[in-house]
């Protein structure tokens, strides 16, 4: 399971093999949610409104590096 990033308030992680929709896992005291990539909308779970802002700002200095990520790590051929 790798982290992504370590946010202040929790990490965004991206597992190997995982189910579809493109997604990143957010995961700290105040949250555990599954968040689409592109629209930022929590698919499962509950993310803290800091922690989901946290994420949007990364998201958003970042572009690509989650569908990059969730591309290389579950790619079915």
């Amino acid at each position: 399971m790798p982290t992504m990033v370590r946010l202040p308030g929790a990490t965004i992680r991206i597992y190997a093999d995982d189910h579809v929709a493109p997604h990143f896992h957010l995961v700290g005291p105040g949250s555990n949610a599954i968040v689409r990539i592109g629209t930022l909308g929590v698919l499962l779970g509950f993310a803290d409104r800091r922690d989901l802002a946290d994420a949007e700002d990364w998201c958003a200095a970042n572009p690509g590096v989650l569908e990059a990520e969730w591309r290389r790590l579950n790619e079915r051929d």
